[in-house]
């Protein structure tokens, strides 16, 4: 192997042939650096490329090693000495230093993949593919709650920490914490880091060796919601709805006028709608009972979806959408701004803010009022797709579609009569004087 008395300038003269390469031992004859190696290489365009690396045996054995130290001038000669020299030395105490900062760089690699932060969003990506128990895919509304709780909960308190060390007393910690300000939000964040440490321990190989998560109780108490929207209260939500226009407004209005669940009217496809009809079909794998509903649409629903078909897309199937590929998601900010507009119509009026609603509280508030109206439970029951797990329902395969048609048309009916605005049908004083004068 050639040699060559090693500088800056010696280097950056030594040049070779396009397509070939060779290796220089260090040969200085004051700063010499045993087993250091300069690789002088050129491409087919001439272009030159030095780099640095060490030769070197492990004492007791005959084979002689290579390990890549970096390019020049990245690596000065200088480090290239100082970095061959320590290769060199740990090989003659039998130790190959190259092999132990592989180890030690696999082993950084995979603290750094299993920190809170890399496993929460390795754990997001599953699940959001991941199919439910009952099949169909993941709203992207839960997902995007599940994100948030990690991001506003627990990766402030636990980044960068690696799995492995999260202890069952840091959960009891944290879902504490959060439970001093909203306790039923530390349920959901315990059941989201429930989730993700199960899905973390079935990974191949696992991730961790146990769930930590696993045997703390929720420290909320929760109710069932009973918030049943009155009709004071529809009449600023229905024209806030109005006013926040396209597609959260309208979603939300036939939201209320089906009575059906949020995300299965957010993914509603032109597809589903036979206006003929005046059947709206949800199919199994779009709805929480996992089977076939149809909807009919009442007069005033009609009215709503030949509003949107105005502004329908041809190659677009969803109904609701802002990209044209995925149906509408982000409820919880047009939630805030329905809120805004809501209570400054009340503050206008001189009415105090709302009380606390959610958007589900819309498919309560209907169901209950098609009661309060004499519609039978059975019925409520299937416009809300319900199951029936007695052995009636079993057997009965009836789909009430007629009885259905009723509840909702007569629902609807009621909705627009209290949010609709009622001319005054007191004449004035002065327009009663008039009214006498022409007629006698």
């Amino acid at each position: 192997m050639p040699t060559l008395k090693m500088t800056d300038a010696a280097i950056q003269r030594v040049m070779a042939a396009p397509g070939e390469r060779t290796d220089y031992f260090d040969s200085h004859p004051r700063d010499r650096q045993r087993g250091l190696v300069l690789r002088v290489s050129a491409g087919a365009e001439g272009k030159v490329s030095r780099t640095w690396s060490a030769l070197y045996r492990i004492k007791g054995s005959n084979k002689l090693r290579r390990a890549t130290i970096g390019d020049y001038p990245t690596y000065t000669l200088a480090q290239a000495r100082d970095e061959a020299a320590q290769y060199v030395q740990s090989a003659r105490r039998g130790v190959d230093l190259a092999q132990e900062r592989m180890a030690a760089a696999r082993a950084q690699a995979a603290k750094e993949r299993d920190t809170i932060d890399a496993v929460v969003k390795s754990f997001l990506e599953h699940w959001e593919k991941q199919p439910k128990r009952r099949g169909g895919k993941r709203a992207e509304s839960y997902i995007e709650t599940l994100q948030q709780h990690f991001d506003n909960r627990v990766l402030p308190r636990w980044r960068g920490r690696h799995i492995g060390d999260i202890q069952r007393s840091d959960v009891k910690e944290l879902v504490t914490e959060v439970a001093k300000e909203a306790p039923v939000l530390a349920n959901r964040v315990l059941a989201a880091l429930k989730a993700m440490f199960n899905w973390a321990l079935r990974e191949d190989p696992p991730l961790i060796q146990a769930n930590p998560a696993a045997l703390v109780e929720r420290p909320g108490v929760e109710t069932a919601r009973d918030r049943v929207l009155s009709a004071e209260e529809m009449r600023f939500i229905w024209p806030a709805l109005d006013g926040l226009g396209y597609p959260f407004g309208p979603c939300l209005k036939l939201t209320l006028l089906t009575a059906q669940r949020r995300d299965e009217v957010a993914g509603m496809c032109w597809s589903e709608i036979d206006e003929e009809a005046k059947v709206w079909t949800i199919p199994a794998n779009r709805n929480k009972a996992r089977r076939v509903h149809v909807v009919p649409l009442s007069k005033e629903a009609l009215e709503v979806i030949k509003e949107l078909k105005a502004m329908r897309r041809e190659d677009v199937d969803f109904v609701f959408s802002t990209t044209g590929k995925t149906s509408i998601s982000g409820f919880s900010r047009a939630k805030r701004l329905l809120d805004e507009a809501i209570t400054k119509a009340r503050k206008e009026k001189e009415f105090g803010p709302l009380a606390r609603w959610t958007i589900h509280d819309l498919r309560r508030t209907a169901a209950t009022e098609m009661s309060r109206l004499k519609v039978p439970r059975l019925v409520v029951g299937r416009v809300l797709n319900h199951k029936d797990t007695g052995i009636t329902g079993i057997y009965d395969r009836n789909e009430f579609l007629a009885e259905k048609k009723a509840a909702l048309a007569q629902w609807a009916s009621y909705l627009l009569s209290i949010v609709t605005p009622q001319p005054n049908k007191v004449a004035s004083l002065a327009a009663r004087r008039r009214t006498a004068r022409v007629t006698r």
